[in-house]
């Protein structure tokens, strides 16, 4: 229809005015009556009115309906409000809860109409949460003359919206399923006095990458508020607000705790409904039995009403599960997908299938992908998800757009998970799309990462595959030249191309961190390819790879926490170096050194000091023979310094270390002089272990110069590092006894990694918990014992999630904080909850040695030790003594293969034995264990009597006053006369 776009009331005013002139005009200017001109005159000024009229009338009649096809009322009338509808945003009688300061800021953003300020802010959380509530609430404290509403169409938005007069907020919802989200975002950043968009989203990270997303775009992301009164005052208010709606009585409300500190807003509320519909036990039921519940009274409805045809619920979840899941923009193609359904399968239900495609239209509306829009999710996700579990021949076909929305259903239904990883099994091409999905929606845990990364060894390039081409015939006798890709397909199979083609898109995610194993598939996929074009030599010379690749999987299994499969791939990566250098003698052996290098940090991993000391010491003897007298200052020689001063460092031997990580700072200061700005990260972590090396050999002014060397270049870089630094730096000053100053630099450490943890959790959360460990310590030292247990608290709640969603990396971690945090709260005066700690952690420890002994005995014998301690001051003295005899006999059997490794450990064992027994009256045993740490310490105090010459005297001492009071005065007086000085 045609409009005059534009035409405002003053338009036809000044119309009028000019008609009414021109008449007026004309007849003074001619000699007699015009009646010809008068009637055009009048004739003028009669359109001009009519034209007034229907810009009125359009205005007031025409203007709404056509935003109506682009904005949804945020508080829709409707006449049937179900039991579950009362549930959304729009519904629901309770008022917004915890979230205040987000909505001034929201509020006085819209009034402001600050150009600047940009027109788009984005909610995002999990569902439940109240971003939509956030929004309705917002919307309702803007000033009259505003337009609110939900946006259902991108198509002409922003020209209708901004033609009006008033200045609009815009709600988009789901906003990661809009595929013309940046569209819309940039059309209107045109109008930035006038437009504001709220952007409501589960996944941030799904969002395009744009400039329309950027600065000055402010997220504002909403976690569960409120604690357990608060909980337990909101549950009642919504419990009387939903009786009062419904118009019945208001039930007793209960006195145990309501829900979980996790809980949403939505299930809160949900909570109180189904208590107000005498539903017992809802205030502490699980997510899983309130959603069934809630899918149970919407079913219940349909029932109600007047079903269409002889459909009955079970057919109708059916249908409404296909929408859900496709989509469709038509009646007529709804029907279509209808066809899933096995009811209406057959030709024949064509009418039937058009007539339960209106029904579902009329009872849900349709999201902006098209597909239908079952609220509360909480309720739509759970019908969909059970709906499936009993139907599962609705997924049967292309089932590609279905993904999205699985993974949004079991991000919230994570036990469901199967599902979705299902689909893989039926068509494998879906492989990249589902790991997509699951990694964009933030489903995590150990078990998403074991699940997702079994459907990859499945469905990628297998062992089977890789063994054996057509009918058997072994891959490395085939001869590959110059073949075309369907000569490819001919020789290699097609199911070997087709899986190589889904490897190529899987390499083309991003892996996070969360997702170790996924990564460590991937990597296996990549070597398997590796070893088929290595094994078809000489046309596919790809040996170097397949040791890159080994090398690069070896890595990825040691931070997944499989260090000993990290080794065989590090080992067969040392082995194929070893075969092409005896090959290649000309060539400059760096990659094996290189190779070694990787191999010797495994062996250490899983408790194999002496092999790994091996490794790098050959490694190391190959750059100096090699690359060294090429260039003496190759970072591929200091790297091998590096590596060796820290096998140094665990076998002990901390002078040679201290030699070796010396001559790898001077490398990498001489290259960081030649080419400035380069290899400033890798001075940095070489200035970091000598520090180590210094603190060990007790030389701690000298390790103190090391760490600020390193923190000095942290702080120009920027290095998210840094932290970690300061921790050193808090470490070195409290055993120099400058406790104020060592809880200073733990402090910014601790405010420097809760900074990068809020941006980034899952990378820098492990950072976190390190400098409150440090911090803890250091607030103990300086007697704030309550300070330091609640920080030592935050630390252990951060370091037992990690260990949840990844036990092999961070349980021993757990473990070992345990073990500090039990004597933090032993000085604290809390014997009783120290010992329980201590506990935990030697019971933690005594799992990971029975898994892995080489690598966790040297940790199960220091959770031993001071487990001992604690049972001790808790009156357990038999077991105490017990304890420590068992890590005293653990410290001895490591101190016969590695001696300086492990001897400090093991007098501080019999010194503490020694006590222990005195304490007893076990005089002459205690003289016993004072003579062994006496033995122990004399040969390190020959060796190096500045680190060890003032602990070696005080035992003496301690031994002498044990000889005199057990009345053996002659021994006492050959201690003083020939070693107390």
């Amino acid at each position: 229809m045609w409009r005059l776009r534009g035409f405002r009331w003053w338009h036809g005013l000044l119309s009028v005015l000019a008609g009414a002139a021109l008449g007026a005009v004309t007849n003074l200017v001619t000699s007699t009556f015009s009646w010809s001109l008068a009637a055009a005159a009048a004739g003028l000024v009669a359109v001009q009115i009519g034209l007034l009229a229907w810009q009125i009338t359009e205005s007031g009649t025409d203007g709404r309906p056509r935003l109506d096809e682009v904005l949804a009322p945020l508080r829709p009338e409707r006449q049937d409000v179900g039991m579950v509808f009362r549930l959304t945003a729009s519904y629901c009688p309770s008022p917004v809860r915890g979230r205040a300061p987000e909505i001034d800021k929201l509020v006085s953003w819209c009034i402001d109409r600050d150009e600047s300020a940009g027109v788009v802010r984005m909610i995002a959380g999990p569902a439940g949460v109240g971003k939509s509530r956030l929004a309705i609430e917002v919307a309702e404290r803007l000033p009259q003359g505003w337009l609110t509403g939900r946006l259902t169409s991108v198509a002409g938005a922003v020209d209708r919206i901004a033609a009006t007069s008033q200045p609009a907020l815009i709600v988009v919802e789901d906003a990661e399923n809009l595929a013309d989200l940046d569209t819309l975002l940039r059309q209107a950043g045109r109008h930035p006095a006038k437009l504001r968009i709220l952007v409501l989203t589960r996944a941030p990270e799904r969002l395009p990458t744009s400039p329309s997303l950027s600065d000055p775009v402010i997220r504002c992301v909403l976690a569960p508020v409120g604690g357990r009164n608060d909980r337990k005052r909101w549950y009642g208010e919504a419990v009387r607000a939903y009786a009062e709606q419904l118009g019945l009585p208001v039930p007793e409300l209960t006195k145990e705790k309501i829900g979980d500190d996790e809980d949403t807003f939505l299930l809160l509320q949900a909570r109180a409904l189904l208590a107000v519909l005498d539903r017992p036990g809802r205030h502490r039921a699980s997510l899983a039995a309130i959603s069934s519940d809630l899918v149970g009274l919407e079913t219940q409805r349909w029932t109600r009403d007047a079903l269409p045809l002889t459909c009955d619920a079970e057919v109708l979840a059916e249908a409404v599960t296909v929408l859900m899941l496709l989509t469709s923009v038509t009646t007529a193609e709804a029907a279509g997908l209808l066809s899933r359904v096995p009811q209406f399968s057959h030709e024949s239900a064509q009418e039937t299938r058009v007539v339960v495609a209106r029904w579902a239209f009329r009872q849900y509306s349709r999201g902006l992908d098209g597909r239908l829009d079952v609220q509360p999710h909480l309720v739509g996700e759970r019908l969909l998800l059970d709906t499936l579990a009993r139907t599962p021949e609705l997924l049967a076909g292309p089932a590609a757009d279905a993904v999205p929305v699985l993974a949004r259903a079991c991000r919230t239904f994570s036990g469901n998970l199967p599902v979705l990883l299902g689909l893989v099994d039926g068509d494998r091409s879906l492989l990249p799309t589902v790991c997509s999905a699951v990694i964009e929606q933030g489903i995590v845990g150990s078990d998403v990462d074991t699940a997702l990364a079994d459907l990859v060894r499945r469905h990628g390039m297998t062992a089977e595959i890789a063994a054996a081409g057509p009918q058997g015939t072994p891959r490395a006798a085939m001869d590959v030249t110059n073949l075309t890709e369907q000569d490819l397909r001919d020789v290699l199979g097609e199911d070997y191309m087709d899986r190589s083609d889904i490897n190529v898109r899987l390499e083309g995610l991003h892996i996070p961190d969360a997702y170790p194993r996924v990564r460590c598939a991937l990597q296996e996929v990549h070597v398997q390819h590796c070893r088929i074009l290595a094994e078809n030599q000489p046309m596919w010379a790809h040996g170097p790879d397949l040791v890159t690749a080994l090398l690069g999987l070896a890595s990825l299994q040691r931070v997944a926490g499989v260090s000993q499969q990290a080794v065989v791939s590090a080992r067969e990566a040392v082995e194929i170096t070893r075969k092409q250098a005896r090959q290649e003698p000309d060539e400059r052996p760096v990659r094996l050194a290189f190779a070694l290098d990787r191999l010797s940090t495994h062996l250490s991993d899983v408790g194999l000091t002496h092999e790994a000391l091996e490794a790098s010491t050959e490694a190391t003897v190959i750059l100096q023979s090699g690359a060294a007298q090429e260039d003496p200052d190759d970072a591929s020689v200091a790297e091998s310094y590096y590596t060796h001063a820290h096998r140094l460092s665990e076998a002990g031997r901390y002078s040679e270390a201290a030699a070796a990580i010396e001559k790898a700072v001077h490398i990498y200061q001489a290259l960081v002089s030649r080419e400035p700005g380069k290899h400033l990260l890798e001075l940095v972590h070489a200035f970091s272990h000598q520090a180590e090396v210094f603190y060990s050999l007790r030389h701690h002014d000298d390790a103190l110069t090391a760490i600020r060397s390193a923190i000095e270049i942290q702080r120009e870089l920027a290095d998210t590092g840094l932290g970690d630094s300061l921790v050193r730096l808090a470490h070195g000053l409290s055993r120099l006894d400058q406790n104020r100053d060592a809880l200073a630099a733990a402090t910014e450490a601790t405010e420097i990694c809760r900074q990068l943890a809020a941006d980034a959790p899952d990378q820098f959360k492990p950072a976190l918990a390190r400098a409150l460990h440090s911090l803890a310590r250091c607030l103990n030292a300086v007697t704030k014992t309550t300070e330091a247990v609640k920080a030592m608290q935050e630390a252990v709640l951060i370091q037992q999630l990690l260990a949840e969603r990844s036990p092999e990396r961070y349980q021993s971690g757990l473990a070992l904080l345990l073990t500090d945090f039990a004597t933090i709260l032993s000085d604290s005066g809390d014997s009783e909850q120290a010992l329980k700690a201590s506990e935990r952690a030697q019971r933690i420890q005594r799992a990971l040695m029975a898994a892995q002994p080489d690598e966790n005995t040297v940790f199960l014998a220091y959770s031993l030790a001071n487990h001992a301690v604690h049972l001790w001051r808790c009156n357990h003295r038999q077991q105490a003594t017990k304890t420590l005899t068992e890590a005293t006999d653990m410290y001895r059997a490591l101190a016969e293969h590695e001696p300086e490794a492990h001897r400090d450990d093991l007098a501080r064992c019999h010194l503490r034995m020694a006590t222990m027994l005195e304490d007893s009256g076990k005089t002459t045993d205690a003289i016993e264990a004072y003579r062994d740490a006496a033995a122990l310490l004399r040969s390190a105090e020959q060796n190096e009597p500045a680190s060890y010459g003032s602990i070696y005297r005080a035992t003496l001492v301690s031994l002498r006053k044990a000889l005199e009071r057990a009345g053996r005065h002659d021994e006492a007086a050959a201690i003083v006369v020939s070693e107390h000085p």
